[in-house]
C-alpha cells in the first residue's frame, strides 16, 4: 500500500511544537535545578531531530532557526532582544544553526535511502508475488523461508500445506530419486538449472515442471541456504507431444500407399493409432463405416499405451463397434459417426461412464480401462463421414480442452482424406 504524504501544515507544526516543548523543559529545569544557566543549545537539537525526523529537511531548517531565535531571544542576555550578543553568543548561535542545518540534511539523507529501500523490497516482493513461477528460498536446515503464491496455482496447495510437508513429497513418483539426490546436493553448494521432471497436483493432475536451484548466498559469499525457481511447462510439454504425434502420424500416412490395398491402409490406420499413445492419448480406437451402404462399422484400430490393458481394448474393438442407425446406440462414438459433429468429454463422470456402457460386459471394460477425458472427432472428407477417431485420457495429466479439438479436427481430415483416396484408388471399402 502506497504511503500518503504527511501534509505539508503538519510537518511545520511539528516542528514548531519541538522547539515550543524543548523551550518549556528548559524553562521548568532552570526553576528547579541550580546553575542550569545559558542557552539549551544542546537541548534545541532534540527539537531539530525530531522535526526532520518527522517532516523532512524544510521541517528541520525551520527548527534549527526557531530554534536559535528563542535561544537568542529567551535564554542569550539581554533578554528579549534578537542578536546584539557578544561575539562569543553570536558564533555559538551561527554553530548551531549550521549545524542543525547538517543534521537535517543526513536525517533527510538517511529518510531518502530507508524510503528507497522499502520501495525496492516493495518492487522486489510483487515481482515475486506476480510471478507465474514458483520461487522458493530454504534455510540450511530445510526449513522453509520464502515461497510466492504461485505455488498455490501450481500445486493445488496451500504455504501450509508446504511447511508441513515438503516440496519433495509432491514430485513424481517415477522422478523422485532423481530430484532428491539433485536437492541434497544444493546444499553443499551445487546447483542445477532447467531440470524438468513431474508433480503431482492436489487434484491427482501430473504436470511438468523447468526447475533452477543454486546456493542462497549473504553479503560476505557464505550458504545461507538454497533458492529456486519453478516454472509450470505442462502446457508447453503437451503441444510439443501433440506436435510430435502429427509429424508420425502425417509420416505414416505419406509412407502408406494405394497399391498396397485395403490391407494395407487399414494397416496404416493401426500405425496412427499406436503412435497417438501416449503422446496424444492413453488409449485410441478408429472406427470406418464399411459396406456399400455405409451403415454399418467396423472398429479398424485400437491401442492402448498400456500393453496390459490392450485385451480390454481389442474386446471394444470386436464387440463394441459404434452403430450408424440411431437406435441401436446413444455412445458417443455412435452419436459422432451419425451427427459428423465432434465430442469433447473434458472430465468422464462415473454416471458418464454407465451411460456410454451397452451392457454389463462393456460397463466391466470401460471401468477396467477407466476413461477420465474423451475426444471424438468424426473422419469427414468431401463433406461425407466416413468414420471416427477416439481418443482417451485415462490418467489426470491430460484434459482435452478446445485447443486439442483443433489439432485432431486437422489430423481427422488428414486421415479422412487418406482413406478417401486409398479406397477410392482400390475399390474397396472397409471388410465387413
Amino acid at each position: 500500500m502506497r504511503r500518503t504524504a504527511r501534509p505539508t501544515w503538519l510537518r511545520y507544526l511539528v516542528a514548531l511544537l519541538a522547539v515550543f516543548a524543548v523551550m518549556q523543559l528548559r524553562i521548568y529545569l532552570g526553576r528547579h535545578i541550580n546553575g542550569m544557566d545559558g542557552p539549551p543549545f544542546t537541548m534545541m537539537f532534540a527539537a531539530v531531530i525530531v522535526a526532520a525526523a518527522f517532516g523532512g529537511i524544510g521541517p528541520g531548517v525551520f527548527a534549527s532557526l526557531t530554534g536559535a531565535a528563542v535561544c537568542d531571544y529567551m535564554f542569550i542576555e539581554p533578554r528579549g532582544a534578537l542578536l546584539g550578543n557578544n561575539l562569543g553568543y553570536d558564533l555559538r548561535l551561527s554553530l548551531f544553526v549550521l549545524e542543525g542545518l547538517f543534521v537535517s540534511w543526513v536525517i533527510q539523507a538517511l529518510r531518502r535511502s530507508s524510503q528507497a529501500g522499502r520501495q525496492m523490497e516493495r518492487n522486489l516482493r510483487l515481482i515475486a508475488e506476480n510471478t507465474s513461477d514458483v520461487i522458493f528460498a530454504y534455510d540450511m536446515a530445510g526449513q522453509l523461508l520464502y515461497v510466492n503464491p504461485a505455488f498455490e496455482t501450481l500445486t493445488g496447495n496451500s504455504i501450509a500445506e508446504l511447511r508441513e510437508n515438503p516440496f519433495m513429497n509432491y514430485v513424481h513418483p517415477d522422478d523422485s530419486v532423481r530430484m532428491q539426490e539433485l536437492f541434497e546436493g544444493l546444499f553443499d553448494g551445487k546447483s542445477f538449472r532447467d531440470v524438468e521432471y513431474r508433480i503431482i497436483a492436489h487434484d491427482g493432475r501430473v504436470k511438468w515442471c523447468r526447475a533452477t536451484w543454486g546456493p542462497l548466498l549473504d553479503e560476505f559469499a557464505n550458504q545461507i541456504g538454497v533458492q529456486g525457481r519453478e516454472t509450470d511447462i505442462t502446457e508447453p510439454k503437451r503441444s510439443e507431444s501433440t506436435l510430435r504425434f502429427l509429424a508420425d502420424a502425417c509420416a505414416v500416412l505419406a509412407a502408406a500407399g494405394a497399391t498396397d490395398g485395403p490391407g494395407g491402409w487399414e494397416a496404416a490406420l493401426e500405425r496412427i493409432a499406436r503412435v497417438a499413445v501416449p503422446q496424444f492419448a492413453d488409449w485410441c480406437l478408429i472406427d470406418v463405416l464399411t459396406g456399400d451402404d455405409n451403415r454399418s462399422a467396423r472398429t479398424l484400430a485400437a491401442a492402448h499405451a498400456d500393453a496390459s490393458k490392450n485385451p480390454w481394448v481389442d474386446e471394444i474393438r470386436l464387440h463394441y463397434p459404434p452403430a450408424a442407425a440411431e437406435s441401436e446406440s446413444a455412445d458417443v462414438r455412435s452419436k459422432v459417426l451419425r451427427t459428423g459433429e465432434p465430442e469433447i468429454v473434458p472430465v468422464a463422470s462415473a454416471a458418464w461412464v454407465s451411460g456410454e456402457a451397452r451392457d454389463a460386459r462393456h460397463l466391466k471394460l470401460l471401468h477396467n480401462l477407466a476413461p477420465r477425458s474423451l475426444l471424438c472427432v468424426p473422419l469427414k472428407a468431401a463433406g461425407r463421414t466416413l468414420g471416427v477417431i477416439t481418443f482417451v485420457s485415462s490418467g489426470e495429466q491430460r484434459r482435452y480442452t478446445g485447443d486439442d479439438l483443433v489439432f485432431a479436427t486437422d489430423l481427422a481430415r488428414r486421415v479422412a482424406e487418406f482413406l478417401a483416396r486409398n479406397r477410392a484408388a482400390t475399390g474397396t471399402t472397409a471388410a465387413a
